[in-house]
């Protein structure tokens, strides 16, 4: 999600990902990695805590995924741009501010990334942990998958919104990005969790589930965040990027 501008067709005073000239081996391995971090990081610390009270749980996986997406963004972002997520790469494309061409070989290598990470998980903690209700850690609907889609388009909404404004606006502080959009994941875990487990994110739901064999409500976590991402995307780059804040 951090990156200088180096993708010749992207709009004027951009900083979006990386040049397909340069070829996309280096940023495709470079978001199979972040995504596996992300993923081994994130519903590995729902394993981890299974056991713990709910509301120490939530907290500690928030923090997880938060301080997880953070480390990716500083040591990747200069690679890739650390989407490390579907919704943020076609939000990022809907919007213009990456390149079409680009957008197969980011989504293959993020679920690539998120599956090697799920089968990690299922080595390291065995079978027990791909039944329910662990399912290596995938995100479930805490009620209906309606509410939960709708929950996780608002969240991915504000998430790429956040993503926009910091790393595809010269006018931003590009060195607190990486804090930025980690802790705006933190947070929403945080709200959303008893809702629909907080992802806002397709391959970290679903690489768990393709590697459990178990789909609870599975395209709730592709619709929401995708749809949630495009509007966030075109939101800012349409209505909050020209703003200025009035002045005397």
């Amino acid at each position: 999600m951090v990156s200088r501008p180096r993708v010749a067709s992207a709009p004027a005073g951009s900083r979006t990902g990386p040049a397909l000239s340069g070829g996309l081996l280096a940023p495709a391995a470079a978001e199979l990695i972040g995504t596996f971090l992300l993923v081994f990081m994130g519903p590995g610390s729902l394993l981890a805590l299974r056991n713990v009270d709910t509301p120490l749980k939530l907290i500690g996986v928030g923090l997880a995924h938060g301080f997880a997406l953070l480390i990716v963004v500083y040591a990747l972002g200069h690679v890739s741009g650390a989407h490390i997520n579907p919704a943020v790469t076609i939000g990022l494309a809907v919007a213009r501010r990456f390149p079409w061409p680009a957008v197969p070989a980011y989504l293959i290598a993020q679920f690539v990334g998120g599956i090697l990470a799920s089968l990690a998980l299922w080595g390291f903690y065995g079978n027990g942990a791909r039944r329910a209700p662990n399912l290596l850690g995938a995100t479930v609907p805490g009620g209906s998958s309606v509410t939960a889609m709708f929950t996780e388009a608002v969240l991915t909404f504000l998430l790429v919104t956040v993503v926009m404004s910091m790393v595809t606006d010269k006018r931003a502080n590009l060195a607190g990005a990486g804090l930025a959009i980690g802790l705006t994941l933190a947070v929403g875990i945080f709200a959303a969790g008893p809702i629909s487990g907080g992802s806002f994110n397709p391959v970290r739901s679903l690489a768990p589930m393709i590697v459990s064999l178990q789909f609870p409500g599975w395209w709730a976590y592709i619709v929401g965040p995708i749809v949630g991402g495009a509007l966030g995307a075109l939101v800012y780059d349409r209505l909050l990027r020209p703003g200025v804040a009035p002045t005397p």
